[in-house]
């Protein structure tokens, strides 16, 4: 009488052809790892640009639907000095977020990923250009014009001098108004074209 087989316990030893999966197989390899290093690089430069753009636009708001018109009830020329007083100081914190902010388009520029769409990101850059460019010019141009009238007690549509003053005064509204919703147009473009490995760790997270 043959003796019954004796059960073998399984093998733990995968049979030929089946899929054994590591620790290296999961492990993003050196492309994976450059591209999530551009995406949190390109993350922290819209952050930063964000932030700039958030204090300039709250800034130009302030200062001009909120503090503008009730310092300009004040008696002349006070009202007028002091205002354009501010304008000035302001003008300074304008140039600096114009600043950061086109350091990071640079950067961004630079982590770009070619194969996204480039429009978006082309709109952004020249929108940031532009409003700089604004900056500077109310900067050099404008502030230092109104406030050298105001000390010479120009009023505004009051003779040839005050026509020029009133100019002056439009142009730099024109910029302030100009100034916010091109930087709201600008947050959004920042947060638009982020990097995709940023995107894919938000949606991760």
């Amino acid at each position: 009488m043959s003796e019954p087989l004796s059960e073998e316990p399984l093998s733990d030893v995968p049979a030929p052809g089946d899929d054994v999966f590591s620790e290296a197989d999961i492990r993003p390899d050196r492309q994976q790892r450059r591209s999530l290093r551009r995406g949190m690089l390109d993350k922290i430069a819209a952050t930063v640009a964000v932030c700039a753009l958030g204090l300039w636009i709250g800034g130009w708001v302030a200062l001009g639907a909120c503090a503008a018109p009730f310092v300009f009830q004040l008696p002349h020329p006070l009202g007028a000095t002091t205002m354009g007083a501010v304008f000035q100081r302001f003008d300074s914190i304008a140039i600096v977020c114009a600043i950061v902010v086109l350091g990071c388009e640079v950067a961004r520029t630079v982590l770009t990923c070619p194969e996204l769409p480039q429009l978006a990101p082309r709109i952004r850059r020249v929108s940031s250009v532009l409003l700089a460019a604004a900056a500077v010019y109310s900067a050099v141009s404008l502030s230092p014009g109104i406030m050298e009238l105001h000390r010479q007690g120009v009023r505004r549509k009051v003779g040839p001098q005050g026509a020029q003053l009133q100019h002056l005064h439009t142009q730099a509204e024109l910029i302030a108004k100009g100034t916010v919703p091109g930087g709201v147009l600008v947050i959004v473009l920042h947060m638009l074209t982020l990097h995709p490995s940023s995107r894919q760790e938000d949606e991760e997270g």
